[in-house]
């Protein structure tokens, strides 16, 4: 849609058109689409959408962005030890990922290392995440065994299909 005509008030439009020699239908067709805007409006403020709007869209995400960091950050400082030893491929090793991924973001945002570096940092960022997002695909594949996830390295191409795990049944029935 061509937002240029957004600035016009529908008066001047329909004022324009007349005397340019809109056909009755063009006019008509205004003038409705006039009638539906102000009354669209009318029940807005009426059913007070725009508080709606202001309590649940126009929230300072920032402000809880930055709660739900210094929450995360705490946690890594209470439990450092404990997880930067565990085990890689246990949840506690994830969180560890996740954690150095974000410490090679910050170094790249910040730019306290030169640029090679900082595109090393990056790409050690995502094989972090990528680590932990197969592990998350495996944990929920083994959830969903119906289900065949497919993964696709982005470099390469390169396919790798991913089934859940089948249930042993009981055999002492």
């Amino acid at each position: 849609m061509n937002n240029k005509n957004h600035r016009y008030s529908m008066s001047d439009i329909i004022a324009t058109m007349a005397i340019n020699g809109a056909t009755r239908d063009e006019l008509e067709r205004a003038i409705k689409y006039s009638a539906a805007v102000i009354d669209a409006e009318r029940t807005r403020k009426a059913l007070g959408i725009d508080e709606l709007v202001e309590k649940y869209i126009n929230v300072d995400s920032h402000e809880t962005y930055e709660e739900e960091l210094d929450a995360v950050d705490a946690f890594f400082d209470k439990y450092d030890e404990l997880i930067s030893t565990a085990s890689r491929n246990s949840l506690l090793g994830m969180m560890n990922d996740l954690d150095n991924a974000m410490v090679c973001i910050e170094g790249h945002i910040v730019g306290e290392t030169e640029s090679n570096a900082n595109n090393t940092d990056l790409k050690e960022a995502e094989a972090y995440i990528t680590h932990v997002t197969l592990l998350l695909a495996q944990m929920w594949s083994d959830e969903n065994q119906d289900i065949e996830l497919t993964c696709v390295n982005p470099a390469t191409g390169e396919e790798t299909i991913i089934n859940g795990k089948e249930e042993k049944e009981d055999e002492s029935c």
